[in-house]
């Protein structure tokens, strides 16, 4: 089944691990704002530019209360 999500509708949740073995949920990110990115393979030029751009803004997205959450295929 397909899942869309409109603007100002909460997200339903979920629960992955990362690379690192540590579980993201929506519900541990409860009251941020969160940045979902589905991304290609890391070692697409396109996507391994955008990856660099979003590690610069870093700092400013955490000040901002912004979580960001990619997802590789």
């Amino acid at each position: 089944s397909r899942i869309v999500i409109k603007p100002g509708q909460d997200a339903p949740d979920f629960a992955v691990k990362d690379v690192y073995g540590n579980e993201v949920s929506i519900a541990r990110l409860k009251g941020q704002k969160i940045l979902l990115s589905f991304m290609r393979n890391a070692v697409c030029p396109v996507c391994n530019f955008h990856i660099h751009q979003m590690l610069a803004k870093a700092d400013s997205l955490k000040q901002q209360n912004v979580a960001v959450v990619m997802v590789y295929q």
